[in-house]
């Protein structure tokens, strides 16, 4: 499997807000079967580096997925 972060892209230019992109894109891989079951994800601070996004956006992404049931 490919290291999660190259499976995601973030577009600052897009509309929908950068925290929304990342946790949609998870909801994504988890769907397409791209990131198995029990898959650790990585630190917020780490995630966020790998992304070049403010770690509080990573923090928002992983919220959402949370409040989704995800």
């Amino acid at each position: 499997m490919q290291p999660l972060v190259s499976l995601l892209s973030v577009d600052k230019q897009n509309r929908q807000p950068v925290y929304l992109q990342i946790a949609g894109q998870l909801t994504g891989l988890i769907r397409n079967g791209g990131l198995p079951a029990g898959h650790r994800l990585q630190s917020t601070r780490l995630m966020a580096e790998l992304l070049q996004v403010h770690r509080r956006t990573v923090v928002r992404a992983y919220e959402e997925l949370l409040a989704q049931g995800w």
